[in-house]
């Protein structure tokens, strides 16, 4: 046999177990491909289903392919989901630190409102003090109780008394040098402490007189001794 005949040959073979072949194949109920095999158990419709058999290499690669991109996708999507999470935390944390800020000054210009407030009231305090103090004449004697003028003094009833005769002769001398020439800084000094020494006496007898000519004198002799001290200012 030429060889010609014998590559005919070959391929009429071929071609007929090809042919065998794919007649065993057959369409599933759900669409899919399936080789029936004449030879064992488990037919329906005279062939036993085994599986899929018409998904190419490439489609396999392809589906293989779609998975990974499909995983990718899903990824992507988580992260995001993610992003969009920290995000509204962040605006979240922002508004929160400036809601604080805007609360802590509240706070702080509040409180300096408070102490300007309360300084503007001792100011108030203060000046109103002052401006009474300032107006108002210090405590002195009556032109009834003393005449600057010629140094002539009227005393109370108790300075009256027998046991001042002494004292009180003392003062009224000073007094009149001080009347006659305006008051040195020596008779003013001595007029004080006279003042002064008379005050004292008075304080022994505090517990045989009345509270009331205690308390008169004592003022009367004070006020004298704040002539003196007026004198040297």
């Amino acid at each position: 046999m030429s060889r010609a005949r014998c590559l005919v040959a070959v391929s009429i073979l071929l071609c007929g177990f090809s042919s065998a072949v794919w007649s065993q194949v057959r369409v599933g109920p759900n669409g899919g491909v399936h080789r029936a095999y004449p030879y064992g158990g488990g037919w329906w419709g005279g062939f036993n289903y085994s599986g899929d058999i018409g998904i190419t290499p490439a489609e396999s690669q392809a589906r293989g392919y779609a998975d990974v991109v499909r995983a990718q996708g899903q990824a992507y999507e988580n992260i995001s989901r993610g992003m969009v999470d920290y995000e509204k935390a962040r605006s979240a944390y922002i508004e929160n630190q400036k809601q604080w800020q805007i609360t802590a000054q509240e706070r702080q210009d509040m409180g300096i409102a408070q102490r300007e407030k309360y300084y503007a009231s001792e100011r108030a305090k203060r000046d109103r003090r002052n401006a009474t103090t300032s107006t108002a004449a210090p405590p002195a004697l009556s032109a009834s109780q003393y005449d600057r003028a010629t140094g002539h003094v009227e005393w109370p009833e108790l300075l009256s008394a027998p046991d001042y005769a002494d004292d009180r002769k003392a003062m009224e001398e000073l007094l009149s040098v001080r009347a006659h020439t305006g008051g040195t800084t020596i008779v003013n000094d001595r007029l004080y402490d006279a003042a002064k020494a008379m005050q004292a006496k008075l304080k022994v007898q505090i517990q045989t007189v009345t509270p009331q000519q205690y308390l008169e004198s004592k003022k009367f002799l004070e006020l004298l001794a704040s002539e003196a001290r007026r004198g040297n200012a």
